[in-house]
């Protein structure tokens, strides 16, 4: 992906430790695209913490395009779209081509369970497109697909106690390109960045500062800071 010989105006989404000014902020920014797109200057939302299911949602609720909207952590791979793609009867043919037996069904209809001894799976899905699936083991949560227009990345989780509730916390993160195949790895306690290639971010600065290096940026090019945060 490169910048073109026109002007981009990025607009870094940086996450608020003020809750109020959440909606406020992100309102703003979708009025600020649609005045850029209106006008024919390119544009991009880039989200630096990894945007979840109900961001997206949000997000293109509040009028942003898909097409202008990065997520940092995907940006490293080819992932066709951030939007949801994958028809729900092609992941539970796989479970089922897998001997999973069907369990039950949400009265929304937006989650599927299949279960086989101890592995139980939730298939979360809207409009008959998978959007997140995951897997219970023993009534414990390993690990959860998240999806666009492919599988685009895997979280895997262990047990942790916080002195009152036990939780499942995320140690680790995989990042896939479109046909499936690995492009890099995020050990979250480390907060270490392995890619295939080898290379290796130790910290999200790093990570952040290699995005920045990989837009190719012009001098036409705008970077906008809504929210701060140190990193």
């Amino acid at each position: 992906m490169e910048a073109g010989s026109k002007m981009t105006v990025y607009t870094f989404q940086l996450p608020s430790d003020d809750n109020s000014l959440k909606g406020g902020v992100e309102i703003a920014q979708a009025d600020r695209e649609k005045s850029l797109t209106a006008q024919h200057i390119d544009n991009k939302a880039v989200f630096i913490d990894l945007p979840t299911i109900d961001d997206l949602k949000f997000s293109l609720k509040i009028g942003f395009h898909v097409q202008n909207i990065i997520s940092m952590y995907q940006y490293f791979t080819d992932l066709e779209s951030l939007l949801w793609k994958v028809p729900l009867e092609n992941v539970e043919a796989k479970f089922k081509a897998e001997d999973f037996i069907f369990a039950s069904q949400q009265s929304n209809d937006q989650k599927h369970t299949y279960y086989k001894g101890g592995e139980t799976i939730y298939i979360e899905f809207e409009d008959d497109k998978v959007q997140k699936v995951m897997f219970l083991y023993n009534g414990y949560l390993v690990k959860a697909d998240f999806y666009g227009s492919a599988k685009a990345y895997t979280e895997y989780y262990t047990p942790k106690f916080d002195g009152q509730n036990l939780y499942a916390a995320v140690y680790k993160r995989v990042f896939y390109n479109q046909d499936g195949s690995e492009v890099y790895t995020h050990f979250t306690d480390e907060d270490m960045y392995v890619f295939s290639n080898g290379l290796v971010k130790y910290s999200k600065n790093e990570l952040l500062a290699y995005f920045i290096e990989k837009l190719n940026l012009t001098k036409k090019d705008v970077l906008v800071f809504d929210w701060y945060k140190e990193y």
